[in-house]
């Protein structure tokens, strides 16, 4: 049976989609690796009104830089990509919503993910020139995504059972043990990895140390809801000893960060009237109030109006209305309040009030504020001040309350909250385009470390040793593969399985090559540079032992044992990638 060839206008399709993928990755492919080039992104108006020495606007289109926008230097590939919104074909919409959820998840390896699709894509196209079914194609790819998931769960089950069959090319740590010094260099080695490209990737130690110091209050599971990043401009001074920073003074710390981690939770004071000058500014295991009601002697003409007969009447009326709210404030005094949050107003006569007996109250609290203070700090918002609860479980507690500034700028803080742990990361620099891309970047590294920990602490090899494995466990696929799912029952795959499958090595392979050229002096041209990378896949990424090989790219352009260079990066992270790589592959596939 002789079978048609694809139609010219598929074929087209297919073409065409993988142009949009190529551009994308031509234009990320320099910033992959550590030694990777950044971009300037500024954003372009292709139909600017340009208005001509003679004072006359003309609508000739022209590539200005708005002079209004920020402009932004960055190696960052997800940022790079999401700026590109000139592109109108619906391929690069499925291309960030497909990188904006791995994102979420892993927050790094979308350049990796990008290259890998891009250069999977380059070598199907050949494929279906030469009639192979995109269907054909789509089954091979799906079932190399289950051998390798299968290959994977293999290895860590052997290391589990140290038995003679335990990989070196994964590793299991626990993140929260601190006396272990191999532990601890491969946590470092982990969040220098995560930093790669950001402006925090000089400072990789102090970003670690930040990291640690937040396990140490929070926990390994670093949940979002129970630390926050507050972004100051110059130094941090004067809170030193209030940081939970045991390794402030390592002699590793490369740099003189006055960044630090506070165990508590800091919000940025809120507007006041007069008067709350002269609230406590230090209260010691406080009794805190949350309550969403105003908290001021409003004016009656606001509410009715009332007929009155003389002066008199309607300074009984007001003295009647006072009292009336004084009796209000003394529920509050009768039940030991120290500190009053209300995601409404108070008004200058409570602030007054208030200041008298030495409390402290803080009005218009936003929402989100309202809600981290609450879940950390205990109890519940009440709705009135006529009938507050009596027991203390509807109120907050922490260890201590001070009023701190920082930048000039006046915050509260809320020292040890008991009902649950927080902690607030301030991070310092010296201009808010560095803090930007800083906390971005830390925020990448938190979330890299959260992800480690939720995957029991695997961790695997990087500078393209993971790749040569993976490369490695592919070739033994092609020698046999089950004829169905489950089935014990073996054949030999067929030449254009054969194919597909090596389009799939190729694109591994080439992940390689970019990172080696892209950290050689040689550049992409180095003849010889190709020729290493050939040999490290030829030989079937094997060493001496017949165990994956562990080599790779070092960042200085050589080859060379990334366990000796203590390269590591999560497990989760470098197969997530993989993965969401051939799902896209298979998705545009199917899109024809």
């Amino acid at each position: 049976m002789i079978k048609k060839p694809l139609p010219n206008h598929i074929t087209n399709v297919f073409e065409e989609n993988f142009r949009v993928i190529e551009s994308i990755a031509n234009l990320i492919r320099g910033g992959y690796g550590p030694n990777g080039k950044s971009k300037l992104i500024s954003r372009v108006n292709y139909s600017y009104d340009v208005i001509d020495n003679k004072g006359t606007l003309s609508n000739t289109p022209s590539n200005v830089v708005l002079p209004t926008v920020d402009v932004l230097l960055t190696k960052d590939s997800y940022t790079i990509i999401r700026s590109l919104n000139e592109y109108k074909s619906p391929i690069y919409h499925i291309l960030l919503q497909s990188l904006s959820n791995f994102k979420r998840q892993n927050s790094g390896g979308v350049c990796s993910l990008v290259l890998l699709t891009n250069s999977i894509l380059e070598n199907i196209i050949q494929l279906l020139r030469l009639n192979i079914s995109p269907s054909l194609i789509i089954k091979v790819i799906e079932q190399c995504k289950v051998y390798i998931n299968h290959f994977i769960l293999l290895l860590i089950q052997s290391n589990n059972n140290n038995n003679n069959n335990k990989s070196n090319n994964i590793k299991n740590i626990n993140i929260n043990d601190d006396n272990n010094n191999n532990n601890n260099e491969i946590f470092e080695s982990i969040v220098k990895t995560s930093l790669s490209g950001n402006v925090l990737s000089t400072y990789s130690n102090t970003a670690s140390r930040l990291i640690k110091d937040l396990i140490k209050i929070i926990g390994p599971s670093l949940n979002n809801d129970q630390f926050n990043i507050l972004k100051v401009l110059g130094k941090v001074d004067g809170l030193q000893h209030l940081a939970n920073n045991s390794n402030a003074n390592n002699q590793n710390e490369k740099i003189d960060s006055s960044s630090m981690v506070i165990n508590g939770i800091i919000y940025k004071s809120t507007f006041s009237y007069a008067g709350s000058e002269s609230f406590s500014k230090y209260i010691e295991n406080p009794k805190i109030l949350f309550i969403d009601s105003d908290i001021e002697l409003k004016k009656e003409k606001e509410n009715t109006m009332i007929e009155m007969n003389s002066v008199g009447e309607y300074n009984q009326y007001m003295d009647f209305e006072k009292n009336q709210f004084l009796k209000q404030l003394d529920q509050v005094y009768e039940k030991k309040i120290d500190i009053v949050l209300s995601k409404k107003s108070i008004g200058d006569v409570a602030t007054v009030e208030f200041a008298e007996q030495e409390m402290f109250a803080s009005g218009r609290v936003e929402l989100t504020t309202m809600n981290r203070l609450v879940g950390s700090l205990g109890g519940v918002v009440q709705s009135t001040l006529w009938d507050l609860a009596t027991e203390d479980r509807f109120y907050g507690h922490c260890n201590s309350y001070r009023r701190i500034r920082l930048d000039e700028k006046q915050f509260e803080l809320f020292e040890q909250p008991k009902h649950r742990p927080y902690a607030t990361v301030l991070l310092s620099g010296t201009n808010s385009v560095f803090l930007d891309e800083a906390m971005g970047g830390l925020t990448d590294a938190i979330t890299t470390i959260k992800n480690i920990h939720a995957s029991q602490g695997w961790v695997t090899l990087g500078g393209g040793s993971f790749e040569i494995m993976l490369s490695h466990a592919l070739d033994q696929f092609q020698q046999q593969q089950p004829a169905e799912p489950g089935s014990e029952q073996q054949q030999q795959m067929d030449e254009k399985q054969l194919m597909i499958v090596e389009s799939i090595k190729l694109g591994l392979k080439s992940i390689v090559q970019i990172l080696f050229n892209n950290a050689s002096t040689g550049g992409a041209t180095d003849d010889k540079g190709s020729v290493k990378i050939d040999q490290l896949f030829d030989d079937g990424g094997q060493g001496s032992t017949g165990q994956p090989s562990l080599l790779g790219v070092h960042k200085n352009g050589t080859i060379g044992n990334m366990a000796d260079h203590n390269i590591w990066e999560p497990l989760n992270s470098k197969i997530g990638y993989v993965n969401e790589s051939l799902d896209l592959v298979c998705l545009l596939l199917s899109v024809y």
